[in-house]
């Protein structure tokens, strides 16, 4: 897998995934030469809202209205079936973190215009329910105005298929969906999508030589407090066995 001169994304081999291509006009101005880290980002409740599939998730970040759309975009998309699909060249900045950062040589005072935003498909921190059932944020039924309700019971739309078996326990609790827990769940990352991340990780540090560090930018460390994305399996478990 290589990144071509014009930011795109290919295979090499015919045992690697395929890239799909589709451009999005939600793109801004990069201010660097070339990228300087990765910024990692899971689809949280999109996955539930969208009915989570790569096609539907992908295809609503391609056009903008400014009255209905979020501003959010993404470089590159990795599916849980292990599919990749790229909305905007490498050369161009995307939009999901204006924030300032330090890099250890330079300022950069906002991450969309010097970093690549990966999405992975990924529910994120879950909750179980007492007979085992894990739920998706927000976890509980909506009540009349649309205000989550934990009196009415977790929500069946986010209920997360095959239970306690794609939920994976990171030691620390936390609270989720307002509930103080001891030990932290998070959705689980298959085999297929680690292996497509790993594979574009590993073009991308080639192409760009990205440093180990500005590999693991999260989302949440930039948005202290508002997003805990892609969460402590992907950052302290997964993330850290694909760059070695």
């Amino acid at each position: 897998m290589h990144v071509t001169p014009d930011g795109w994304l290919v295979h090499d081999l015919n045992s690697d995934p395929r890239v799909r291509h589709a451009t999005s006009t939600r793109q801004t101005t990069l201010i660097v030469p070339r990228p300087v880290g990765i910024v990692w980002h899971t689809t949280g409740d999109r996955s539930h809202d969208l009915r989570g599939t790569p096609e539907t998730l992908t295809g609503s970040i391609l056009g903008y209205n400014r009255a209905r759309d979020p501003h959010l975009s993404w470089h590159l998309f990795v599916g849980r079936d292990g599919s990749l699909c790229q909305t905007l060249p490498f050369t161009a900045g995307a939009w999901h973190c204006m924030r300032p950062r330090k890099f250890p040589d330079r300022y950069i005072d906002n991450l969309d215009r010097a970093t690549i935003a990966i999405m992975l498909e990924n529910s994120g921190r879950l909750l179980a329910s007492p007979d085992g059932d894990l739920f998706a944020w927000p976890h509980f039924r909506r009540g009349p105005a649309g205000e989550v309700d934990r009196t009415l019971g977790f929500d069946p739309d986010r209920r997360i298929e095959g239970g306690i078996r794609k939920g994976a326990v990171v030691r620390g609790g936390g609270e989720a969906g307002g509930v103080r827990v001891e030990q932290a769940i998070w959705h689980d990352f298959p085999a297929a999508q680690v292996r497509a991340a790993g594979l574009a990780l590993g073009a991308l540090r080639r192409e760009f030589g990205l440093l180990m560090e500005a590999c693991a930018l999260a989302h949440s460390d930039q948005h202290r407090g508002v997003s805990d994305d892609p969460g402590d399996l992907w950052m302290q478990r997964v993330l850290p066995a694909l760059l070695g």
